[in-house]
């Protein structure tokens, strides 16, 4: 070898030890001539080791085989298809270890004989850093997507370089449909797109800080608005420049709309309660009132500023305080109650007495506490006022309509008066007579004297009789003997039944317990009956019969029957029985019926007829026993 070729067969080696990537030189067979120092490290190979090996021993499987089938295509075709190309390739370390590489193949020809050149550089480290980046890239989109709100990104000339998930559902687009399309004319709606490009191109210009919350429309794919309320930001590159926007905005469409809703439900719900005709108010639940309306001011005669902070309980009279109190207190329990309702009194701040329907219930919060309540008033004090004169009338029409029951049963008390007054006469006389001889018979005068007594207590009883339902006196209900009450009346209407030749018969059933109940009424209605089937027998001019029973047809009540054989309820009367003013008598008033199911109606019971089967009529009414009224 020359010296000049010793020069330069040195200053070649000195480059390939001062390369700091690979250098390998193989012959046309793959074998290795040349090894640089980069390679002996990157490869844990010394020269000496692979001088003369084949290159596949720095590849892992199955690139060797690979590398086998590819020299062969070359002697078997000179075409070599990686020269001048780079790519990426895996190599194996002296210890097995694999790395990435990126290799660059070089053909030079020496002697006729073709030489390949490899330069190889380690790219592991590039490798992590793409892998770590890849990892970051993944995790940041996984936040974008993983994001409730849209998330958007615009470059200086408002195209869009970022979308996220949220985004693209609520703009009905594919991410790849939005990125590189001008924001503003496919987004916003046109009527604003030119204020939009104003303040964007502020943003952009540095004019204008959008730091602060917005709201505004944009336009889906399919033409909708939705309104979205942003929070905008510039984005500067590392010299400060401003490089684009990223806005995060949240999709308010439905929620301003139930906000709209809400308002109006608001709203509307305030002009009911200041304009309902019931006096309606909010308290807490210590019973103090928070709002109230007019017609409870009206109510109260007070206005709004005397009345709120007001305890509620005071308003109410003394006597119901404590009934109202307890069902304030229910309200609030641990239960959660029905709204519920009760009367009650309550006393103006004028110092008049109201009578009222007071319903109260509880507004609840989520967890069903609750947070307060509403109660509403109605006033019917004109109400109770009606129905206490109507009771009086009621009261005064009753003792007319008894006046004239007895007034038609006249001629029979006056015989039932008369035959005991007879009898006291002849008895008077007997004693005068005794009283006139000269030795008087204590015994025959003793007993003269007890006759004339009991004659006179039976004309006494028959006037107590009389007294009794000839007064009017207040209702007063009592524990009444039903049965006994029956035998009191018969006795009463006696001789009006023998005058008629009237049979009657009792069928009483035994220990009925006790009603609560005014007797004078009772008694009225019985003998109204009893009056009726007396007269509805005579009309027809037969022997009568009269049967008047008791029984029970549920444990809780009792019922009392007065059945005839007369001629029964015309077809004309049938409909209007009970109507007052409306009767088949001639001389009759037509109160009797009437009165007799209104006292029957008042006593928590019925008054009912039907015409037997075989003839006459059959009249019956019911009453709560006293044992279901507990």
């Amino acid at each position: 070898m020359t010296d000049e070729e010793n020069r330069s067969h040195s200053s070649f080696q000195a480059l390939l030890d001062a390369a700091v990537d690979a250098i390998i030189v193989a012959n046309a067979k793959g074998n290795i001539e040349t090894f640089n120092r980069a390679a002996e490290l990157m490869f844990g190979y010394s020269e000496a080791e692979v001088i003369g090996q084949n290159l596949k021993v720095l590849m892992p499987e199955p690139y060797a085989r690979e590398h086998d089938r590819y020299m062969d295509n070359y002697q078997s075709t000179g075409v070599p298809r990686i020269i001048g190309l780079g790519r990426e390739v895996t190599g194996r370390h002296k210890s097995g270890r694999v790395f990435p590489a990126e290799l660059s193949v070089g053909k030079a020809t020496t002697d006729d004989k073709p030489h390949f050149v490899g330069i190889i550089r380690d790219i592991s480290e590039r490798k992590s850093i793409e892998k770590a980046l890849l990892v970051e890239r993944d995790r940041a989109q996984n936040y974008l997507d993983l994001a409730d709100v849209i998330l958007l990104g615009l470059d200086t000339s408002g195209r869009v370089t970022l979308i996220n998930r949220r985004g693209c559902e609520v703009l009905g687009y594919q991410e790849s449909e939005l990125l590189g399309k001008d924001w503003i004319n496919t987004c916003i709606p046109a009527n604003k797109r030119e204020s939009a490009r104003r303040q964007f191109d502020q943003m952009i210009g540095g004019t204008k800080s959008w730091h602060q919350m917005s709201e505004a429309y944009v336009l889906n794919r399919f033409g909708a608005r939705r309104l979205i309320a942003w929070r905008n930001a510039v984005l500067r590159d590392s010299q400060g420049k401003i490089s684009g926007t990223l806005s995060s905005g949240d999709d308010v469409t439905v929620k301003r709309q139930t906000e709209n809703q809400l308002r109006l439900r608001e709203e509307e719900l305030n002009l009911i309660f200041e304009n309902a005709p019931l006096g309606t108010m909010t308290l807490d639940l210590t019973g103090r009132l928070l709002t109230l309306n007019n017609a409870l001011c009206n109510l109260l005669s007070a206005t709004q500023d005397e009345l709120v902070g007001y305890s509620f309980i005071e308003a109410v009279h003394k006597e119901d305080q404590d009934a109202v109190q307890s069902l304030l207190e229910g309200l609030t329990g641990e239960i959660y109650p029905p709204a519920t309702s009760m009367r009650c009194r309550m006393v103006t701040r004028t110092g008049e007495t109201i009578h009222v329907e007071l319903s109260a219930g509880a507004v609840h919060d989520q967890s069903e506490r609750p947070e307060f309540l509403i109660v509403q008033i109605q006033d019917f004090t004109d109400r109770v006022r009606s129905e206490d004169e109507a009771a009086e009338l009621r009261e005064r029409l009753t003792h007319v309509a008894r006046l004239s029951t007895l007034g038609e049963m006249a001629a029979g008390i006056a015989h039932e008066i008369n035959q005991p007054l007879t009898a006291i006469s002849t008895y008077a006389q007997a004693g005068k007579r005794f009283l006139a001889q000269n030795h008087v018979d204590v015994d025959d005068l003793s007993e003269t004297l007890e006759l004339m007594d009991r004659q006179a207590q039976r004309a006494a009883e028959v006037i107590r009789g009389l007294r009794r339902l000839v007064r009017q006196k207040t209702t007063h209900r009592e524990h009444l003997d039903c049965n006994q009450l029956i035998r009191d009346v018969v006795k009463l209407a006696e001789t009006d039944i023998k005058s008629d030749n009237t049979h009657i018969d009792l069928q009483l059933t035994p220990d009925l317990p006790n009603v609560a109940a005014d007797s004078v009424q009772l008694q009225q209605v019985i003998l109204n009956l009893i009056r009726n089937a007396l007269e509805a027998i005579h009309d027809v001019g037969k022997k009568g019969n009269i049967l008047i029973r008791t029984d029970m047809p549920s444990p809780d009540w009792i019922k009392i029957t007065v059945q005839d054989n007369g001629p029964g309820v015309s077809e004309e009367m049938l409909v209007n029985v009970f109507s007052p003013f409306r009767t088949s008598k001639e001389a009759g008033m037509g109160l009797g019926l009437s009165i007799s199911r209104s006292i029957a109606n008042a006593h928590g019971g019925e008054l009912k007829f039907e015409n037997n089967s075989g003839g006459g009529a059959c009249f019956y009414f019911t009453l709560p026993s006293v044992a279901s009224r507990d």
